[in-house]
């Protein structure tokens, strides 16, 4: 029912005169700041008479035309889209009323063709989170749309229980954390534990993590650390037209306040630097202040746990609320805060380490261990770091996750590998440091084919001896007990390897033609029997296993930060599923990519 019968009168003019206008999100990889989609938003002409998306979309909802009116954002995106570079992909927006529609299935058959885009590069994004529109024939139209090679994006995960089951039954290859989680993020574990689960459920499905409505530095930071691989947000972008999405400028602003928030992450928690866990905090000269003035301003102020003291440029110490509000109703009610206050010994830098920090919390005496630490550039004070966020963060060093070693293989982890790539990038430029033994010119990127399947089927506990069996083949084919074959694991079931140039191809080939042994014995129903007696058997028969090895000669020569080789295996990546659709399933894969095979010797001889 509509609240006002002007409204549906509006509504049809609109949709009559298509009056709408499409605007764009971008979408960004945060492990190197470049945009690799774009959210289709639509937006009402304003002379129209409606305030916003919202209010167009719900009026639409209550008056019935909901099809019409997605049907008429879907032309204007994909009219505005056309053109766009063949490596950026488009997030269409569809409500579950019309997604399930028997008439949607004639749109998913038609809708890439109209526009000349590719399937590949459509990415069909489920919206709201009303469970009441969720049946069959939408079921039915997703897979539909996975056959054509459509991709699915369910949004608001983490919002109850609607988006958890979403994704249970949709499957999909996107999905979108929920507002509510992204929002001050910085400051809630609870919240940050919630994204951890998240980013492991994707890795071991296959899906990927976008978090939306990014709107601060310190969020986007935590993201980033939290291994979240792709962002949106006001903070990044806010929704422009056409000729935005297409200005350069527009992607270089963005890779700029990436990168300046990128450079802040530490790579360690025992390396994050204090200014990351610092909270604002009142700071007075004591000589000038009495209690029961103080008092009223931490009264007014709920979110300050105390009060900094200095004497001038000096650094007195801390007054925390509870002292001071207790010494109002007082006789030193009337007296200098320096009465309540507690000399603080010392303050830390703001980029002192997590590790500086809890040295400093070990000098002190008993009864001071309560107290915040003082952060200050010189004589100004930034803030305090409660104790809590402290152990919270050096509590964070003992997780397998950010460890130096993946506790599944005990290989080097992610951390150990980026240092490793940065100095062999380093030694790549210079002529001497090339002849050293332990340069490496090659890498490669191995991963297992339909390891989300096997991990469906058989279990995370079957999955992680997977992972065990794939690093033993590894250490048996391709280091070899060779000291100078370098091998970390990067997390779930993909791997990374480094070797002088030209030891890598045939050990990389031995190593496929061993796994391709190996691989129907870890699917065999008395196999499985043995080792899990309750892990199913009735799927195994037709799940088959390969390995997907994307080799780089020589890669290490005209690259500047791991982060362009991390996007050249995305690359290889995306090159190697385009050639795994005319595979069998389960066919072990090699690429390699030839752009950098003598590219020093070009350098030397330019």
């Amino acid at each position: 029912m509509i609240e006002s019968p002007n409204k549906s009168v509006l509504l049809k003019a609109l949709i009559d005169a298509r009056a709408v206008h499409a605007f764009f999100q971008p979408i960004v990889d945060l492990n190197d700041g470049l945009v690799i989609a774009y959210e289709a938003l639509c937006r009402p002409a304003p002379e129209m008479g409606f305030k916003g998306a919202e209010e167009l979309f719900e009026t639409a909802g209550q008056c019935g035309q909901l099809w019409e009116l997605e049907q008429l954002a879907r032309e204007c995106a994909m009219e505005a889209a056309s053109n766009w570079p063949r490596d950026v992909r488009l997030f269409l927006n569809t409500s579950p009323e019309v997604f399930g529609d028997e008439r949607f299935a004639g749109v998913i058959e038609t809708l890439a063709a109209k526009a000349g885009l590719s399937t590949e590069r459509i990415v069909l994004e489920i919206t709201e989170r009303a469970e009441t529109q969720f049946g069959d024939r939408l079921l039915k139209h997703a897979n539909l749309a996975k056959e054509l090679g459509y991709s699915i994006a369910v949004d608001d995960a983490g919002a109850g229980t609607s988006g958890l089951n979403r994704m249970m039954q949709l499957r999909p290859q996107w999905v979108k954390l929920d507002r509510g989680l992204v929002s001050g993020i910085d400051k809630d574990p609870f919240k940050q534990n919630l994204v951890r689960f998240f980013i492991h459920f994707a890795r071991m499905s296959g899906v990927s993590v976008v978090a939306e409505g990014i709107e601060h530095g310190e969020e986007l930071a935590t993201l980033i650390g939290l291994g979240v691989r792709f962002g949106q947000g006001f903070y990044l972008a806010k929704p422009g037209d056409r000729a935005t999405t297409l200005d350069p400028m527009n992607s270089s602003d963005i890779r700029e306040r990436w990168a300046c928030v990128e450079a802040a992450v530490p790579p360690e928690p025992r390396e994050m630097p204090m200014i990351r866990l610092t909270r604002t905090v009142m700071s007075v000269d004591g000589t000038r202040h009495q209690v029961a003035e103080l008092a009223a301003m931490l009264a007014n102020h709920p979110e300050h746990a105390g009060i900094v003291v200095t004497e001038g440029r000096r650094l007195i110490g801390w007054a925390d609320r509870e002292s001071v509000i207790n010494a109002s109703f007082g006789p030193n009610a009337m007296s200098s805060i320096m009465a309540v206050t507690r000399p603080a010994v010392c303050a830390l830098t703001p980029d002192s380490t997590v590790q500086d920090a809890l040295q400093l919390v070990c000098t002190r005496e008993d009864h001071d261990l309560s107290q915040p630490l003082i952060i200050a550039n010189g004589s100004e004070i930034v803030g305090v770091v409660p104790m809590r966020d402290l152990l919270r963060a050096a509590a964070a060093e003992t997780r397998p996750s950010n460890g130096a070693r993946a506790a599944i293989t005990g290989l080097p982890a992610r951390v150990g590998a980026d240092r490793h790539l940065d100095e062999m990038i380093a030694r790549g430029k210079d002529a001497a440091l090339r002849l050293s033994s332990k340069y490496h010119s090659d890498c490669a990127f191995i991963d297992i084919r339909r390891f989300a399947d096997y991990n469906g089927v058989f279990g995370y506990e079957m999955g992680d001896r997977l992972i065990r069996s794939l690093s033993d083949e590894l250490n048996s084919h391709v280091v070899r007990g060779h000291s100078d074959v370098f091998i970390a694991h990067l997390g779930d079931d993909r791997f990374l390897v480094t070797a002088r140039g030209g030891l890598l191809e045939p050990r990389l080939n031995a190593l496929i033609q061993s796994f391709d042994r190996l691989a129907p014995t870890l699917t065999d129903a008395e196999v499985i029997d043995h080792i899990s007696p309750s892990t199913p058997k009735a799927m195994s028969s037709g799940l088959k296993m390969g390995l997907r090895v994307l080799l780089m000669p020589n890669v290490f020569d005209s690259v500047e930060h791991a982060r362009d080789i991390y996007r050249t295996e995305q690359q290889l990546r995306q090159k190697s599923r385009n050639q795994e659709k005319l595979m069998a399933a389960g066919q072990s894969v090699f690429i390699t990519d030839r752009r950098h095979i003598g590219a020093w010797a070009d350098r030397l001889s330019a």
